[in-house]
């Protein structure tokens, strides 16, 4: 008798688990079919090669930022524009933020040598500043970058960096590092209409972002090229 209980008890077990794997299986089966339908549908695409550029952006951005006093640093210009924002008007264009400024986006006059160069405020990047400067006064632009002049209070910098490019007639910026203020400041720079050239080393091709590799991004990987290339472009908007 115990013995025939426990060959009932041994069926029971493999037909309740055969159940639960056919369930599981048509578990999977359903939530693989969604996945299906949804990755065709237009805009829900994220590709295998564009996840494979963006996640090493992700991991170096991550390490930098590990800590308060890290982000900070990143992105302290990111962080004050959002502080002191009133609220938004329902209308477009809307230029509150530069009146939040004190800046007259309507009359503020264009110097057309002026470039001012976007890049990181390190040190490991002078010499690509160096090379900047070089084909700007090759081709007649007075180049400055925004860290030149002695700024100690986070909102006067945003509005001197803004009114910076505000007033130039080509604004030239630096990729490499993947610093978020210089991103921050391309996207107004963009927003106002600048003509800006984008500059990024050629070993960081993956690292860039996909929507600044839309417009025109020059990749160096010496900086004599650069200094040609840069001379090109400057040439092509001084011919425009």
């Amino acid at each position: 008798m115990e013995h025939t209980i426990n060959i009932i008890i041994l069926i029971i077990t493999i037909v309740f688990t055969l159940f639960i794997l056919f369930r599981t299986k048509k578990t999977f089966d359903k939530m693989e079919k969604e996945i299906t339908e949804w990755t065709k549908k237009p805009g829900n695409v994220i590709g295998p090669l564009r996840e494979k550029q963006e996640n090493p952006v992700y991991d170096v951005n991550q390490q930098r930022v590990q800590d308060a006093l890290g982000y900070d640093d990143a992105a302290h210009i990111v962080l004050d524009s959002s502080k002191t924002l009133r609220s938004i008007e329902d209308r477009v264009p809307n230029f509150s933020y530069f009146d939040d400024l004190k800046l007259d986006i309507n009359n503020t006059l264009v110097e057309e040598n002026k470039a001012v160069c976007l890049m990181p405020f390190n040190k490991s990047f002078s010499s690509i500043y160096n090379t900047i400067k070089t084909a700007c006064r090759m081709e007649n632009f007075d180049c400055s970058r925004t860290d030149e002049e002695l700024i100690e209070d986070n909102n006067n910098l945003r509005k001197y960096i803004i009114g910076q490019i505000l007033s130039a007639k080509v604004i030239i910026a630096v990729l490499d590092g993947l610093n978020p203020n210089v991103f921050y400041e391309i996207g107004i720079a963009h927003a106002v209409g600048k003509l800006v050239i984008l500059i990024a080393n050629v070993n960081d091709l993956n690292k860039v972002p996909t929507d600044f590799k839309a417009g025109r991004v020059i990749f160096y990987d010496s900086k004599n090229k650069l200094r040609e290339q840069l001379i090109d472009a400057l040439k092509q908007i001084k011919n425009a």
